[in-house]
């Protein structure tokens, strides 16, 4: 239970801690009894997400881990994996995503990597995970959490550049590599996201990705910030074709990928009845193509569309365009917009070494408050990815060079491809180099290359092209693919070829590849 006077529920000491739980728990003193997260029907107020947040930042105190901790969450969406979010934040502690949908082999890199304190899993659910890297004096099962009251957790100092979270994304030599993101850099995102949608405590925001996806942070942290609700998307064909989630909840604020839009397109689930609550509808992580957002424009015109762009070393999103009209099907991808609020991004010349102009091409820089922290015991990688920014001789001046090539718009860059062999795919960020790494695992396979091939009216599809020393079954390929990596990053086809095409020095010529697809 917590406080009937909800006003005294946080001491000075917690409020004076500025970090990127504060405003939840400062909406929580104000607004106890308004919905804070809603799922599946059962609605949970501020009062008791944060009753359930002291509860897992007591425990943590508790356990005598030091300030600075990274603690792993392998919890499905529920009340459970947001309280425990909010308690280590609380702490001081940075908290790893650890998506239960992962092979426990991914699952097992990560935790050798993040060196973490603690796991979190829900027992009831089945999701104690058997990780071989860890013991099992680091494992808690949340349903033997009490709840708690703030007066049982001792309040922490939060420096803005202590790091709020690691996600692990996809690397080039099999192993995620660690994004370390500050308190500083996502409450920089989050107050310009809030300022941007111009949020308010009646709005209904979806939760359509998952915590190891860093959109995850705008449909958390935004929400809250205001005094609003958050409705986690739990069921697989609501992902897929959210039209009547939506419709149902009432949903006004939407984020996701922009293939969730292609598939609501393709599927007839883009209907005026079942869109009539929406103010706005978000899309990042991939290129926004033209025909879906006609598609939605054309019979949902009172909905606001933007393009958001920026990786996960940038803190969600660094640049924004808000489609004003009606887009030509003939353009390509829709522009990504020049910044946030302290963010902005350039596209350089590196031939010419200058800032690339009207209708030039060149690789995106990032520079400003969300350009994070760094990657997570990977100073190499590191130092080879954030660097000096281009345009000064002051060292001290940081950009983020994001391996993106963009043609200059009118109304900012235009995504045009990977300058290195990492892809974005449904949103997802792949290192093609990690799922060949997985696919020459297997004894029969002597060469391969994965592509993303994209075709006219259709999904892009990843494609591995495989030359094998004998006959294969592709199911048998993919259910080992499986016990590797992630869903998203398991090949949606799967050729085999006799001779790989190559280049004049002997490299396989991953241009031609598409050929042999299509």
């Amino acid at each position: 239970m917590v406080h009937s006077n909800s006003e005294k529920m946080f001491t000075e000491g917690h409020l004076k801690n500025i970090g990127l739980h504060q405003p939840f728990f400062a909406t929580a003193a104000l607004h106890p009894n308004r919905t804070a997260l809603s799922i599946n029907g059962r609605d949970y107020c501020y009062a008791e997400l944060a009753s359930a947040a002291f509860g897992f930042a007591s425990f943590l105190q508790s356990r005598n881990i030091e300030q600075g901790a990274r603690i792993g969450l392998h919890l499905e969406k529920g009340l459970y994996l947001y309280a425990a979010i909010l308690g280590t934040l609380l702490t001081g502690n940075s908290y790893i995503p650890l998506a239960p949908s992962y092979p426990t082999e991914r699952l097992n890199l990560i935790v050798e990597q993040a060196q973490l304190s603690l796991i979190f899993f829900d027992a009831e659910e089945s999701l104690a995970p058997a990780f071989p890297a860890t013991t099992s004096e680091v494992f808690c099962d949340v349903g033997t959490l009490p709840l708690a009251e703030e007066h049982d957790v001792s309040p922490v100092c939060i420096d803005h550049d202590q790091c709020a979270y690691i996600l692990f994304t996809s690397g080039s030599t099999g192993k995620p590599k660690g994004v370390m993101v500050s308190h500083s850099n996502a409450t920089a995102f989050v107050n310009w996201a809030t300022a941007y949608c111009n949020a308010n405590m009646n709005d209904r925001f979806s939760g359509h990705s998952d915590l190891n996806f860093d959109l995850s942070i705008f449909d958390t942290f935004v929400p809250w910030k205001v005094g609003a609700a958050l409705y986690p998307v739990i069921e697989m064909m609501d992902k897929a074709t959210p039209g009547r989630f939506i419709q149902v909840n009432k949903i006004t604020v939407w984020f996701s990928v922009p293939s969730i839009l292609s598939s609501m397109s393709a599927m007839s689930d883009i209907q005026p009845e079942k869109l009539h609550t929406l103010r706005w509808m978000l899309f990042c992580g991939e290129p926004l193509l033209p025909r879906p957002v006609q598609a939605l424009m054309s019979v949902a015109s009172h909905i606001r569309v933007a393009n958001l762009y920026g990786p996960t070393e940038a803190t969600v999103a660094c640049s924004s365009h808000e489609v004003s009209k009606i887009p030509d099907v003939s353009q390509g991808s829709i522009a990504i917009g020049w910044q946030t609020a302290g963010t902005g991004i350039f596209v350089w010349n590196e031939i010419e070494r200058r800032v690339a102009g009207l209708g030039e091409s060149g690789e995106i820089y990032i520079y400003g408050d969300q350009v994070s922290l760094g990657y997570w015991n990977n100073e190499a990688e590191t130092r080879a990815r954030y660097v000096p920014d281009p345009r000064t001789d002051n060292p001290a001046y940081r950009c983020y060079k994001t391996g993106d090539c963009a043609i200059v718009g009118k109304q900012g860059p235009i995504f045009k491809s990977r300058l290195d062999n990492q892809v974005k795919f449904r949103g997802w960020r792949v290192e093609l180099g990690d799922v060949e790494h997985a696919l020459a695992r297997h004894v029969s396979i002597v060469e391969c290359a994965v592509s993303i091939i994209q075709r006219e009216g259709k999904p892009d599809a990843m494609v591995a092209f495989v030359r094998v020393s004998e006959k294969i079954s592709i199911k048998v390929l993919i259910h080992s693919l499986k016990k590797m990596l992630p869903n998203y990053m398991i090949p949606t086809h799967v050729r085999t070829i006799e001779n790989f095409p190559r280049t004049v020095n002997g490299k396989i010529d991953r241009k031609i590849l598409p050929s042999l697809f299509l």
